[in-house]
């Protein structure tokens, strides 16, 4: 999480403001930039909002830099440099992991242990932070190639994968095939070639919260669900089945889940979603809707019945479990419910440490994007307001 994915980062993002000595007070338009003024409002609302999230960073904490830049990846004046650094309080943090990406084609002017990302390291090294640095991660450079499909150096190069093999992978599993009679091991090619880890402490599960956790993990890029990984990606809201008479391809009338349940688009999330539960590590989130009258936990759902029990508990610290109610809708159950009880003693019996919070207060903060005027969204309790 960024520093512009906090709460008030979020709000204030973007925006100028300054004062007025004449009766208005304020000003949003014609504001003094930090060259006219240092102190101008602006600025000193960042430095302090920059002074306070280094304070508060602790464990493995990441840094991104741009290896494009024309003056360096790391400028050695700015926020990061003079108020960021220096208010990191080393007793809290277990290591800093720089990530040096360049743009999609654009120039490599630095590098890991190369021109200002060394003199970054070696700063950081002399303050006592273990200190890991890698050029062009990954996970980051897949979100740039979103917008690059068919640069060269957007090829998944990793074991001489490329989106031609994924695809031949992907067409094999099902196709001249019986669309109901998928299985598991015709995926397992596409599996081992297109997977990838998910960092620890990022993996998000969730159950009919479908809008509410991808518009999550888009705004505040700390989590990945399952369709934010690359299989994940590509397939999401896409249909298909095999046919046995040519072209063996199907993208018309495939069968329901109810209608066969070994069908090919099934099978590929049931599949997918078993290993993605098994890469699960540290500490998991689960947002599931406490708003459904049936209950928040299904036995019969993908979550139910097949990511909460290839979950391993020597991987997964700790489960928490965000129980999400629909601005304005019903609170059909809380972190006390039947089916939230349920749950709870499912994963006791395999040993895991369950945690759970009714209306997890960054998600709903997110829902009131669009019912800001709701009682549900007011930012403080009627109790502490001035009257």
């Amino acid at each position: 999480m960024s520093l512009s994915d906090t709460l008030f980062g979020f709000v204030v993002d973007f925006l100028i403001w300054c004062g007025q000595t004449n009766s208005a007070g304020l000003d949003y338009e014609s504001c003094p930039t930090m060259e006219e003024c240092e102190n101008n409002a602006v600025d000193s609302f960042w430095r302090m909002a920059s002074i306070t999230y280094a304070q508060h960073s602790s464990g493995v904490i990441h840094v991104l830099l741009n290896g494009s830049a024309e003056g360096g990846a790391y400028p050695v004046k700015g926020f990061f440099a003079d108020y960021e650094i220096p208010n990191l309080q080393k007793d809290k943090i277990s290591k800093i992991v720089i990530w040096v990406v360049d743009d999609i084609q654009g120039p490599d002017r630095d590098s890991c242990g190369k021109n200002t990302v060394k003199i970054l390291e070696d700063r950081l090294k002399t303050l006592g932070y273990d200190v890991t640095c890698t050029d062009n991660y990954k996970p980051v450079v897949f979100l740039l190639c979103v917008d690059y499909p068919d640069d060269s150096n957007c090829i998944l190069s990793s074991r001489d994968t490329d989106c031609l093999k994924i695809w031949e992978s992907f067409k094999y599993a099902f196709i001249y095939k019986n669309p109901c009679n998928t299985t598991a091991e015709d995926y397992q090619p596409l599996m081992e070639l297109a997977g990838h880890p998910i960092p620890c402490n990022k993996s998000l599960f969730w159950s009919k919260t479908n809008d509410l956790a991808h518009r999550y993990t888009k705004s505040s890029h700390s989590f990945l669900t399952l369709e934010d990984s690359l299989l994940g990606y590509i397939f999401d809201g896409v249909s298909w089945c095999g046919d046995p008479s040519a072209p063996g391809i199907n993208y018309e009338s495939c069968p329901k889940r109810s209608e066969c349940e070994s069908n090919p688009v099934s099978v590929f999330w049931k599949t997918a979603s078993k290993r993605f539960a098994e890469a699960a590590c540290g500490v998991v989130q689960v947002m599931l809707n406490g708003s459904i009258e049936a209950g928040a936990f299904r036995s019969s759902s993908i979550f139910g019945s097949i990511e909460v029990f290839n979950l391993n508990p020597n991987k997964v610290s700790e489960i928490q479990i965000w129980l999400m109610h629909d601005i304005g809708g019903p609170q059909s159950e809380s972190c006390s419910g039947h089916s939230i009880q349920r749950l709870k003693r499912i994963l006791e019996e395999r040993n895991f440490t369950i945690t759970c919070e009714d209306n997890y207060r960054p998600v709903q903060l997110l829902q009131c994007v669009r019912n800001p005027d709701h009682q549900d969204c007011r930012l403080c309790p009627s109790s502490m307001e001035t009257p």
